[in-house]
């Protein structure tokens, strides 16, 4: 499975010393069960780390940047991303493969608003 991992990133452009170095300092978090706790009740943080992939990393970074460009609907719920602001801010940090980042932008906004609607 790592070779694998380690493949994959070498075709997305890495090299592959990189991408072994990445992938070592990956080091996922062991599992409840694995830690002993007991109570299947406790929440996670779901804040708490997580793993991005290089390949991703450009969009969570365009995504983290527009979180003050969400447009609101008048009762107060979030409607969407500006996506004049996203295509100002990839044009402003020369980001590449535009078009693959805001299908990605649209996927996480979907994602968000998904998880927004259920608090």
């Amino acid at each position: 499975m790592e070779d694998q991992r380690v493949d994959d990133l070498v075709r997305q452009g890495m090299d592959p010393a990189e991408a072994q170095a990445w992938l070592d300092s990956q080091e996922m978090e062991p599992e409840p069960e694995e830690l002993g706790a007991g109570d299947a009740d406790d929440e996670s943080d779901p804040c708490g780390p997580f793993v991005v992939w290089p390949e991703n990393w450009q969009a969570v970074e365009l995504f983290m940047r527009l979180q003050t460009k969400w447009q609101w609907r008048p009762d107060g719920r979030r409607d969407g991303i500006c996506y004049l602001q996203a295509e100002a801010v990839m044009r402003l940090l020369k980001m590449k493969k535009q078009r693959r980042l805001f299908v990605q932008l649209q996927e996480m906004e979907r994602a968000a608003l998904e998880a927004l609607d259920e608090q």
